[in-house]
């Protein structure tokens, strides 16, 4: 540990010394030694020793700074005038070396806030310190020994010798004529372009002592402290004077200064001289190191395919680069001029020191041409050493009149093609058999076309067209029955002397297979129950027409003969169904007059794109009429019977009739057989009004076989019930 200086109180337990933010405060009443290594620079200069009932506490080391600030206490009935030795303890060599008679540089005597100690004769320049008023002396240590004095008078011989601040009632003496302190804490390039690096600095880590630079233009920062005559320092930086801001304490300083630096006697070197008001000085050398300079740059390399003598977006290219000096890092620069994408080649080093290299290749430079362009590009490179002062060399051009060495042509140009339509037979839309078509297109930048079939449906009559000739196709008899979603042609345009190409997929439809036609609704699952008459409505049914594929026009679908008959608005409306048609929007009327029984639907006028026909429709095409919906009727006074304006199906007749009288429900029977009433049933059958005294399961009335019931009928309009018949 080295010894900074010792404190000792002599009856306090806690003395706080240092600046507003204190470094130390000491807990005991025994000697206190502070590590040196543990403070650093800047809180060097706030340390102030303190007195305390006669003690002062003895300062080491006092070279590390400029004043000893002694304050003579507030309680001063309980102090004594302090002893001021003048020897000096200091570490030499990792050795403590006690001196004798060594000079004080500087002496600040803050007044009591009790009593008056300190005046100041300004006429005389004298400085009086006055301690009659305290119960103790002042003891001077002299070469002739310790003498008893009652005032300590210093005369002022020398206008620099000390100086007095009656604010503060602080004395300063300076002995050695200079004052202050300053030094380089960091040197930049003014203009970041530029680089500095390579630092060195003393012990201290904070004042510089070199650096290497690329450029005599730079920026130099100095820390400066406060002097014997000024608050704020004067600092002068070759020649110029620095603006300084307060930098963490009230006695520190700190500011920035731009200079062109001019070479001393020594060639390669620049001095950085910063200069206190007050006398003290601090230098730093700059070592002048300019960066490598690119002499050649060339492409490497040729087009790469036979005819081409461009390149054109996204395509790479090699290059190789040769400086005249060792350099670390190259860049080929990205810029509207260049028309190539930035790209580095650092080494393979992730720090410091890298390899160095005076030529360097790079493969991969990727082409970035603006749209539909064409011109010759120049190589621009640039190279810096990051071993030395990191800075980048002037971007180089290359040029020259040899193609893809001193330059290489760009070109953004793409082909193109669009496939417009496509023109088949008569007004088919798809091809059958082994049909023509002909494939009708705009091309743009194409020099070559190339047309290919892709699966097994087409035939390729123009597989090398002329750019803008005929491009036919014919269906291959043993492709497919139907594709309208499958892609089955290529075209191919090329641009060949940027080796470029582009291909544009298309689908020649076909349809040489016929259609399959079904048929859905509910007439599929169910009979269909009729109404109309005795105040119901006729019942519709939804129909709808399925292909499997798309067709011309819409088919006319037709029920059976005595089968009902299709709503006439709204119309057909056709949808398409994956590759197919679904047709709906009609339904199928079923009236009461209509005959139970089986029917089929039939349809005609199915054509498919290429001009195919059908009349099958392949299911769904039959459908039932049976049933009926729910009616109401009456039987009247003295009638067992009632029309209920339909005839019944004989479908199982005793699970399909529903009938209630007076909302009781009805038993089904096969005869007309007369019974009494049973509470909560009634019990009826089926005649005809023709003949409604005998049973007929396909009967068009409903008979009560109740006779008691019937002649119980006295009112109108009579006994009411209602009867349907299931599908």
């Amino acid at each position: 540990m080295s010894q900074l200086f010792q404190f000792k109180s002599a009856t306090a337990t806690s003395i706080e010394y240092a600046g507003a933010d204190y470094l130390y405060i000491i807990n005991n009443t025994a000697w206190t030694n502070i590590d040196i290594d543990t403070i650093e620079f800047g809180q060097l200069l706030n340390i102030v020793a303190k007195v305390n009932n006669g003690e002062i506490y003895a300062l080491r080391r006092t070279r590390l700074f400029d004043a000893l600030d002694v304050k003579l206490g507030t309680d001063v009935s309980g102090n004594y005038a302090p002893s001021i030795s003048g020897s000096i303890s200091e570490w030499v060599e990792g050795s403590q070396v006690e001196t004798d008679g060594l000079q004080i540089r500087k002496i600040n005597v803050i007044d009591s806030e009790d009593v008056d100690i300190v005046s100041y004769d300004e006429d005389q320049k004298q400085l009086n310190l006055d301690f009659s008023e305290l119960s103790g002396s002042i003891g001077l240590e002299l070469d002739s020994g310790p003498g008893k004095i009652k005032k300590l008078v210093i005369e002022n011989d020398n206008n620099n010798a000390f100086s007095y601040n009656d604010i503060d009632n602080t004395l300063t003496l300076n002995m050695d004529g200079k004052a202050g302190f300053v030094c380089i804490t960091n040197i930049t390039p003014t203009n970041a372009a530029d680089n500095v690096g390579s630092y060195e600095y003393d012990n201290s880590e904070i004042a510089m002592t070199s650096c290497r630079s690329s450029t005599v233009n730079v920026d130099i920062e100095v820390l400066a402290i406060t002097g014997l005559q000024d608050l704020k320092p004067v600092v002068i930086v070759n020649g110029g004077q620095v603006t300084l801001e307060p930098y963490t304490t009230e006695n520190l300083w700190k500011g920035t200064i731009s200079r062109t630096l001019v070479e001393s006697a020594i060639p390669g070197e620049y001095l950085v001289e910063a200069y206190h008001s007050e006398g003290n000085t601090d230098t730093a050398i700059v070592y002048l190191e300019t960066p490598p300079t690119v002499t050649v740059a060339e492409y490497t390399g040729t087009y790469p395919v036979a005819g081409q003598t461009a390149y054109a977006n996204g395509r790479t290219v090699g290059f190789t680069v040769t400086a005249n000096k060792a350099f670390t890092h190259l860049e080929v620069v990205a810029n509207t001029d260049c028309g190539l994408a930035y790209k580095a080649l650092n080494p393979p080093e992730l720090v410091a020191p890298f390899t160095e290299y005076t030529t360097r290749s790079g493969t991969g430079l990727t082409i970035a041409v603006p749209t539909n362009n064409t011109y010759n590009k120049h190589l621009h490179v640039r190279v810096k050493n990051a071993n030395t002062t990191n800075a980048w060399s002037d971007v180089f051009i290359s040029a020259g009149p040899t193609g893809h060495t001193d330059f290489i042509v760009l070109d953004s140009r793409l082909p193109s093609v669009t496939i417009d339509t496509i023109d088949y037979p008569g007004t088919q839309q798809a091809l059958k058999d082994t049909e023509q078509a002909e494939v009708l297109y705009t091309y743009t930048n194409t020099e070559q076309l190339q047309v290919q079939s892709i699966g097994t449906d087409l035939n390729v009559a123009t597989p090398n067209p002329s750019v803008g000739g005929q491009i036919l196709v014919n269906r291959n008899s043993s492709g497919s029955g139907y594709n309208i979603s499958s892609n089955n042609l290529r075209i191919i345009a090329k641009k060949l002397t940027n080796d470029t190409s582009l291909t544009v997929n298309a689908i020649v439809q076909i349809a040489d297979s016929v259609p399959s036609i079904t048929l859905s609704g509910t007439h599929t699952t169910t009979r269909l129950r009729s109404g109309g008459n005795n105040g119901t409505s006729e019942p519709s049914y939804a129909v709808t027409i399925h292909s499997n594929q798309r067709l011309q026009n819409i088919p006319t679908l037709t029920p059976g003969s005595g089968g009902g008959e299709l709503t006439l608005l709204p119309d057909w409306t056709g949808t398409n169904s994956g590759d197919g048609m679904q047709y709906s929007g009609k339904s199928l009327k079923v009236h009461d007059l209509l005959t139970r029984g089986e029917y089929e639907y039939t349809i005609s006028g199915v054509l498919n794109l290429a001009g195919r026909t059908t009349t099958t429709i392949t299911s769904g095409k039959k459908y039932t009429i049976g049933g009926f919906v729910s009616r109401n009727g009456y039987f009247t006074t003295g009638s067992d019977f009632s029309d209920i304006g339909v005839n019944v199906s004989d479908f199982d007749n005793e699970e399909k009739l529903v009938v209630t009288v007076l909302s009781l429900p009805g038993t089904y029977v096969e005869n007309t057989t007369n019974v009494n009433y049973s509470s909560g049933n009634h019990i009826f059958t089926i005649v005809s009004t023709a003949l409604p005294t005998a049973f007929e399961p396909k009967g068009n009335a409903i008979r009560l076989n109740e006779a008691n019931v019937i002649g119980a009928i006295s009112t109108s309009p009579g006994l009411p019930y209602t009867i349907e018949e299931l599908d």
